[in-house]
């Protein structure tokens, strides 16, 4: 059985906080119990989840609601820093709960910057008294933004139909993630939930930001992207039959039009080295590299004297 979208944040350091770096190729749409916030270092992404999409780059902050689907892609890997926070970390406000960021990017602020920094140094480097501090100086990381008039408060209302839309596309995406490799069809689903096809089509374009159609190539191309990174030796008509793909001629069009070379290019291709790095797949598409507190460290110190 394929892990579900939802992401169990484990808090490995202490409760209610997890700050590490991350390098992502492609992250599956996925959503959160807590909040989550990108501090992008280094390269390009496409957020997905929101129309239009969103595209960042080095420098920006992004927050994201919990229970709010997003998906991260980048042609040429994208580095940043993220903090998973549990609103039981914020609880000494009364309306966390309730708080909502409805366009996840932060506009500039120096001090948001600088409480991030003075977060991420602490976490990584274990300081004495880490556990103190960090909640200490996230709280006052969502203080400036509440200030800044970022956020607003959800009625219950609200709050209820995305709890109902955020279990409906998680669905969507666990009906996808167990059957890309064979044919389906949309309207099997729309059956299965007693949905108009009309409706359910609308639904996920809404959700996405991709037609249903679209989320299964992407699916698909991403598994294929995997698989031969794992084995590069793959026969390259077996990688298309494995992944979903019915016709070769569309499988390499599919990679010549996303990464601009044919599959059998990019398994020749070199790869970025695996120094430090963990790799951890969530999901069987997710193609990211996670680093150990002392390279994150490294890395975000390195950041931090190129930015100046």
């Amino acid at each position: 059985m394929k892990e579900r979208e939802i992401e169990i944040v484990r808090y490995p350091q202490m409760s209610g906080l997890s700050i590490f770096l991350d390098t992502v190729s492609y992250r599956t749409p996925h959503v959160h119990e807590e909040f989550e916030l990108l501090w992008i270092l280094d390269g390009r992404m496409d957020i997905g989840g929101f129309r239009p999409q969103i595209r960042v780059r080095r420098g920006d902050i992004l927050l994201f609601d919990p229970g709010r689907i997003h998906e991260f892609a980048s042609e040429k890997n994208c580095t940043f820093l993220c903090y998973q926070i549990s609103r039981d970390l914020l609880r000494s406000y009364p309306g966390i709960d309730a708080i909502r960021f409805d366009d996840p990017r932060i506009e500039e602020n120096q001090k948001v910057k600088s409480l991030l920094t003075e977060a991420a140094r602490s976490y990584l480097s274990q300081e004495k008294g880490y556990e103190l501090t960090c909640p200490g100086l996230m709280a006052q990381v969502f203080g400036e933004l509440i200030r800044m008039g970022a956020a607003r408060e959800a009625t219950q209302e609200e709050l209820a139909e995305r709890q109902t839309r955020s279990q409906r596309i998680e669905k969507i995406i666990r009906y996808v993630d167990r059957s890309y490799m064979h044919k389906i069809r949309l309207t099997d689903l729309a059956e299965e939930e007693g949905l108009s096809m009309g409706y359910l089509s609308h639904f996920v374009k809404e959700e996405l930001g991709l037609s249903f159609q679209e989320y299964v190539q992407t699916v698909r191309f991403n598994a294929a992207r995997k698989m031969i990174e794992t084995d590069p030796d793959l026969k390259m008509l077996d990688v298309c039959y494995l992944t979903g793909f019915s016709d070769y001629r569309y499988f390499s069009r599919i990679f010549q039009q996303r990464l601009g070379m044919t599959p059998e290019e990019y398994s020749k291709a070199p790869k970025r080295p695996v120094e430090e790095e963990t790799r951890i797949h969530r999901s069987v598409h997710s193609l990211e590299q996670f680093y150990s507190r002392g390279r994150s460290l490294e890395l975000l110190e390195k950041y931090l004297s190129t930015s100046n």
